[in-house]
């Protein structure tokens, strides 16, 4: 390393810059190696590195090192650590709106618990074992959709999956034109590829695939910006987000219809393991004081 080298600075007892000039650069890999003090001898960790080097240029100058030494990097003590939240039942309201907002079913699900807590004057343990109750009223409600659902994306994936020994198999091919085309199959010699198998089917394949494709394009560019590309699926949500609304019209619709979502998908399930494994928690917490 060619370095002018100008001046040598010495810093506050303990911290030793070292050699610097007026452009004072050193790369990422050395200054991780290099030692000085905070207080005690230490390698700064990739993280610190990546603080201390404001301009994201790889390199620490003169600048970012004595701007490090004036304001070292602070790290939590344990009384700090003993105030961060470790559960959503400790998050503030506010957080847990924002949180809720994002999408996440462990806070739309800590709300709904706040949301009967305040309403039918209930306990932290005992509202949150209504709201599992109100979960599984609202889950069996939901499940003829969920079938549904299921039905139509499984069948999509297999129309999906079908369309290619349709086009490219030989023997589907002629076994799909005997039932439903009647179309003319050619010599033997002209279908030995699959490439020359499609070649033939395309020609009765091409308008209903073709014709699907144009109609699902046309669908996702005139709907709406973040409507669901099912219509069907939008109805039935919408009835039954009446249907939990009027189910339960004591609660906040906002807060019940976010929980109805969380509880909908795979995260909303997790998010209820959770919740159950921290009621457990806080109930041998409870019986043991």
């Amino acid at each position: 390393r060619q370095m002018c080298i100008r001046d040598r600075l010495n810093l506050r007892a303990g911290c030793a810059l070292g050699r610097a000039c007026a452009q004072w650069k050193v790369p990422a890999t050395s200054f991780q190696q290099r030692r000085f003090k905070h207080g005690a001898d230490r390698v700064p960790s990739a993280l610190e590195f990546e603080l201390l080097d404001r301009n994201q240029d790889g390199v620490i100058d003169k600048e970012e090192f004595l701007a490090a030494m004036a304001h070292p990097i602070r790290t939590p003590t344990k009384e700090q650590c003993a105030q961060q939240a470790r559960a959503y039942s400790e998050v503030q309201s506010e957080a847990l709106l924002l949180m809720a907002a994002t999408g996440d079913p462990g806070a739309r699900r800590e709300r709904m618990v706040r949301e009967v807590m305040l309403v039918d004057s209930l306990s932290w343990g005992d509202a949150s074992l209504r709201t599992t109750a109100i979960k599984t009223k609202i889950s069996n409600q939901g499940a003829g959709l969920r079938v549904a659902q299921r039905v139509a994306s499984y069948a999509l994936v297999g129309a999906a999956i079908a369309s290619i020994p349709l086009v490219f198999h030989s023997g589907t091919a002629y076994y799909f034109n005997e039932l439903f085309v009647h179309f003319s199959p050619p010599p033997a010699n002209e279908i030995e590829t699959p490439l020359e198998v499609g070649a033939w089917s395309w020609s009765w394949m091409e308008p209903p695939l073709g014709t699907f494709s144009f109609a699902v394009l046309c669908y996702q560019m005139a709907r709406p910006a973040g409507r669901p590309i099912n219509p069907f699926a939008e109805v039935l949500k919408r009835r039954r987000d009446a249907w939990v609304v009027d189910m339960f019209p004591q609660y906040s619709p906002m807060i019940l219809l976010h929980f109805k979502e969380a509880i909908d998908g795979w995260e909303g399930i997790e998010a209820e393991e959770r919740h159950a494994d921290e009621l457990k928690i806080t109930s041998s917490a409870t019986s043991a004081t």
